[in-house]
């Protein structure tokens, strides 16, 4: 399954280079926005995920008001181990990072992104309350709204032109992972915009707030 690049219009040219606008990521501008529908849909889940990388490590808390099918999808396949060892096979400075593709266990880049046939999917789950923002946790999908499976990505920029087209359903919990993200995202990469040098999720798992991490395989 051949996932966009988490935006619409990618290959129809919607994606203007003005647009691409750098901002300093702050957890402080994801909230700036915030109405108090969002707020409501904000409501953080009383799990937080660590995503584990060769670059550092990254919290982030999600909103099971706001998505509670892709919140459900992606804490079952954190709980099955199956991130770990997974690369973020996009970065874009000023943008976004991506990961979550099976096939970036592997050394054929060019197959990184494309998903495996038959991927269970999560139905769209938008709202047009919830903005794109530095830090804030998103499904990539196909042409098709109801596509997301197991790709996601974690903002470092503020592209509200995403806003209502994608399934927000986390966002980091603080400065020192946004740090690392945006870290990611700065990384030597190729024309397609695959890193050079391979950023890979260690592990990945679930840890209640304010307690140990539960074991995961």
């Amino acid at each position: 399954m051949l996932i966009h690049w988490v935006f619409v219009g990618i290959f129809s040219g919607l994606l203007l280079p003005s647009l691409m606008v750098a901002q300093a990521p702050t957890i402080a501008n994801a909230k700036a926005l915030d109405s108090p529908q969002a707020i409501e849909l904000k409501t953080a889940d009383n799990d937080l995920v660590v995503i584990q990388t060769n670059l550092g490590s990254m919290t982030l808390q999600l909103y099971p008001k706001a998505a509670p099918k892709m919140v459900a999808q992606f804490k079952k396949l954190v709980q099955e181990g199956f991130y770990n060892g997974l690369k973020f096979h996009r970065v874009i400075p000023n943008f976004m990072i991506q990961g979550g593709d099976f096939n970036s266990k592997f050394a054929d880049k060019a197959k990184w992104g494309m998903g495996r046939p038959n991927e269970q999917t999560v139905p769209a789950e938008f709202h047009a309350e919830l903005h794109h923002a530095p830090g804030m946790v998103a499904a990539a999908r196909t042409s098709d709204p109801n596509s997301a499976s197991t790709q996601f990505y974690v903002c470092v920029g503020s592209p509200t032109w995403l806003d209502g087209q994608y399934t927000i359903f986390g966002e980091l919990t603080d400065a020192k992972s946004l740090a690392v993200a945006k870290a990611i995202s700065e990384v030597k990469r190729d024309a397609g915009d695959r890193p050079e040098v391979d950023v890979v999720m260690e592990k990945v798992y679930i840890k209640p707030s304010g307690a140990a991490p539960k074991a995961t395989k």
